[in-house]
């Protein structure tokens, strides 16, 4: 993977694309911005865990 500071560069290139019109696919935003298609569905997964064990320890706190 690489760092954020080698993807900014990118960024604006996306930017443009989306101002030109010609970004047609979001399979561009991933392509541009070195992100894969199994980070982002690492990410969404870590992130439903995250909230659910979140809620599960908040509900918990506030039974005591």
């Amino acid at each position: 993977m690489s760092s954020f500071l080698e993807a900014t560069p990118n960024v604006k290139r996306v930017n443009t694309l989306l101002q030109v019109g010609t970004l047609s696919s979001p399979a561009w935003i991933l392509t541009c911005l070195y992100l894969s298609l199994d980070s982002v569905i690492f990410m969404a997964l870590f992130l439903v865990l995250f909230v659910w064990v979140a809620q599960i320890l908040n509900n918990d706190a506030q039974q005591k």
